[in-house]
């Protein structure tokens, strides 16, 4: 016998209560993360420009030469910003003003050069993160790349400095990967990102909030959900790609069309080419779960009616019917394990899988292909 909408209600209501209960108290637990240090010197305008701009002598723009070894134009913007910066630090170091920007980098190149290595010190000293910091390096080294292609001035003098580079690339991966190995199990599990007891306990976790999506699914037959129970319910769905599933970066998953899933309908599983290491490894596989083809057939539907609905159309829209911006996955994530206590995103539920996996393989209980042994 079928549910009346009352008892839905009712169901709805008493599953948001218990929930929110839940997250008032163990909020409570979750360390206050350090807030990430900015970059204290401002982004020049001028070189800004300069980098945008074609002349008579270049081939190609500086933004151009990024934007083809770019995927999108926000991480082009980022490179060109922070190569701006760099410009604001060498000015502040040799106090130039008049000079042209080309002007200014000969000279740099010519008879400053130590002053580029300087400026990753100088942003380590100001509290960068050594990942931030060879963020940096890599944009320093398209800039002195791009220089050396576009001029055939200075090419003995570019080719020293990107020489000092991979040299300091080389000393801040060793710093990055020194800080990482500080960030040990027990850390990660005190400062609340990481599940005690692993992609089990993690399980138990969705479990416990299955029926309050159960009920969402139901209510849905009589009436249209609210903003913070549609944002839940895309949430718990997608949390479930990685707590059920193997996928890998969300990027993928946020791109997705329905055309996408219904790919995966026919074959069961997808394959996508919008990621961030998309150059290096050309595709990776998307995977559904159960409550992915629950979401579709009825939350979805809530944004997108059938009779607007398209191939083309976005699988994960937000309320207010656009694509899921690049990060939004592991925020709407994140909201569903708050709940519980816990500060945790794409990254880390991909690390306790592949942990979870490799500990299987381990005692044994796991083949090489994968197949779960009895």
């Amino acid at each position: 016998m079928s549910e009346t909408y009352e008892e839905i209600a009712i169901k709805v209501f008493e599953e948001e209560r218990r929930l929110n209960n839940l997250k008032s108290v163990n909020l409570l637990q979750i360390p206050e993360r350090t807030k990430k240090s900015p970059c204290s010197l401002p982004i020049n305008s001028a070189a800004m420009k300069f980098f945008q701009t074609k002349t008579q002598n270049q081939s190609m723009t500086f933004e151009t030469y990024i934007h083809e070894r770019r995927e999108n134009t926000t991480s082009t913007q980022a490179v060109l910003q922070q190569c701006s910066q760099l410009i604001s630090f060498l000015k502040m170091k040799i106090n130039i003003d008049e000079m042209e920007m080309r002007e200014l980098l000969n000279e740099v190149v010519v008879n400053h050069p130590l002053l580029i290595n300087g400026y990753f010190h100088f942003l380590r000293e100001s509290g960068l993160k050594s990942p931030t910091i060879l963020c940096r390096i890599n944009s320093t080294i398209h800039l002195t790349q791009w220089m050396r292609l576009t001029t055939t001035q200075n090419s003995q003098h570019l080719s020293d400095i990107l020489d000092r580079l991979m040299i300091d690339r080389s000393r801040f991966h060793a710093i990055s990967s020194i800080d990482q190995k500080k960030k040990t199990l027990d850390n990660l599990i005190e400062m609340r990102q990481w599940v005690e007891g692993g992609l089990p306990s993690l399980q138990s976790l969705m479990l416990d909030s299955w029926p309050y999506f159960d009920s969402l699914v139901s209510l849905t037959q009589y009436q249209n959900l609210r903003p913070h129970q549609y944002s839940w319910a895309l949430g718990f769905t997608l949390a479930t790609l990685w707590v059920y599933g193997v996928n890998s970066r969300a990027q993928s998953v946020e791109k997705m069309t329905l055309k996408n899933f219904r790919e995966i309908e026919e074959k069961n599983f997808y394959l996508s080419s919008q990621f961030k290491t998309s150059s290096t490894y050309g595709y990776q596989i998307v995977s559904p779960t159960d409550v992915l083809r629950i979401y579709v057939k009825y939350i979805r539907k809530q944004i997108i009616p059938e009779e607007i609905d398209s191939d083309e159309a976005c699988l994960f829209p937000s309320f207010a019917k656009t694509p899921l911006g690049r990060g939004e996955a592991s925020k709407k994530i994140g909201l569903i394990f708050k709940t519980y206590g816990y500060d945790l995103c794409v990254t880390k539920l991909r690390d306790m899988l592949s942990t979870h996996v490799e500990e299987l393989f381990r005692s044994g209980k796991m083949s090489e292909t994968g197949k779960i042994l009895s």
